[in-house]
């Protein structure tokens, strides 16, 4: 079996509820080392001098659920990521 690449994010009750059921269809993540390190390659799809790594999946949790917890878990096909103008 492929392992899958996936990207997690844990969020916030409303924001995790938001986006399990449509209203919220973008995540948003500002620009500092925690989530350059995470989510910045060395090669790939160079955005405003930007290398973003890919994923097949990202995956919304509320908060950190328990391996098992499935209602606590939304997975998604993986768009890709945009910097922000600003």
């Amino acid at each position: 079996m492929n392992k899958s690449n996936i990207l997690y994010l844990p969020l916030k009750k409303k924001w995790f509820n938001m986006i399990v059921s449509g209203i919220k269809k973008e995540e948003y993540r500002e620009i500092n080392d925690y989530w350059t390190k995470r989510l910045v390659e060395t090669e790939g799809n160079l955005i405003d001098g930007f290398t973003f790594k890919d994923f097949d999946y990202i995956e919304f949790t509320l908060g950190y659920p328990a391996a098992d917890n499935t209602d606590a878990r939304a997975r998604f096909k993986f768009a890709g990521i945009e910097k922000a103008a600003g």
